[in-house]
């Protein structure tokens, strides 16, 4: 219980940041896509509202879990290991 009344105050103190930006904030990101504006737009009542910025950044939080989970091959093209044997495409380049 404790832990969903802390999760929801960080979302309202997150959905407050959001909401109410200086003037200049045209020129910074967009953290929601525009489906996702849409849908806080339409929403009238703020309990809506956060409940769709709590399903939000849920979604978030499962797409980094699941990037964690399944880290990509992270080591570059010129880090990796040569291979003794050389492909034959570098090969015939240095025939030539």
């Amino acid at each position: 219980m404790r832990v969903r009344i802390l999760n929801l105050c960080a979302s309202i103190l997150a959905a407050a940041t959001l909401l109410v930006s200086p003037g200049g904030a045209q020129s910074q990101k967009d953290y929601l896509s525009s489906t996702e504006a849409a849908k806080v737009r339409e929403a009238y009542d703020p309990n809506e509202r956060i409940r769709l910025f709590l399903s939000f950044a849920s979604d978030r939080l499962k797409q980094l879990q699941y990037e964690l989970d399944h880290p990509a091959n992270t080591v570059r093209r010129a880090e990796r290991p040569r291979s003794s044997n050389p492909s034959p495409r570098t090969a015939k380049r240095s025939r030539r």
